[in-house]
């Protein structure tokens, strides 16, 4: 097990391969079907803004700095690290906005023109998505 504020996708970067000392441990989200209680809401919106994590769900109301952490979190160790997005601001709006118009059609076209970004950007930010 790794521990530290490293993320298993840097082991790339050890001269010592971990053979036999490593073991991926994967946390899972409550379930959707487990919402409903003890989480008391079993609301999309909620668990879009919350995560999955038990004790995001169960907070009474959205801790900003907790999710400014998350997303920052987010950016620096899965974005930026694994696919290179030097973008940041134009990745978060793009982000804030798929998220405000999720369960729609993709119009590429039109999430361009509401980022400010290009329309081929906007596809290679929502495949690293």
């Amino acid at each position: 097990m790794a521990t530290g504020s490293s993320t298993l996708a840097a082991t790339g970067k050890f001269r010592d391969s971990l053979a036999g000392r490593k073991v991926p441990v994967h946390l899972c989200p409550v379930l959707w079907e487990e919402c409903a209680e003890p989480f008391r809401r079993a609301d999309f919106d909620h668990r879009l803004l919350r995560g999955g994590l038990p004790e995001h769900l169960l907070a009474e109301a959205k801790s900003a700095p907790s999710y400014s952490e998350r997303i920052d979190s987010f950016y620096a160790r899965d974005i930026l690290e694994l696919f290179r997005v030097r973008n940041r601001q134009g990745f978060l709006s793009l982000f804030r906005l798929l998220l405000r118009w999720s369960g729609g059609q993709v119009d590429y076209s039109r999430l361009a023109r509401a980022t400010e970004l290009s329309r081929p950007t906007v596809k290679t930010y929502i495949e690293a998505l």
